[in-house]
């Protein structure tokens, strides 16, 4: 876990997949990053189980130190271990 002083970074919980299923089926959410289209609960724990089985990518919950609420998502894709690179990629929710 990476602390601030007001939220950390920590990893995806079970717990979130209710709040990230409603962020990303908010168009206003969504719309900077990707084009919108509705997800069901079916699809996006398929999504959660492949994401936190891929070894290309890193992601990580934006969370608020006091309440341990989820705030946003980070992630690293496309990692590449020879040229130590990645994509960054940020969602604010919340």
């Amino acid at each position: 876990m990476l602390t601030g002083t007001r939220i950390a970074l920590t990893e995806l919980r079970r717990t979130d997949l209710e709040t990230l299923l409603d962020w990303i089926n908010d168009p206003d959410t969504v719309r900077f990053n990707a084009p919108y289209s509705p997800v069901h609960e079916i699809g996006h724990l398929a999504w959660f189980d492949k994401v936190m089985n891929d070894p290309t990518r890193v992601v990580f919950g934006i969370r608020e130190l006091e309440s341990g609420r989820i705030l946003g998502v980070l992630q690293l894709i496309d990692l590449h271990p020879i040229h130590r690179s990645a994509e960054l990629i940020i969602r604010v929710g919340s």
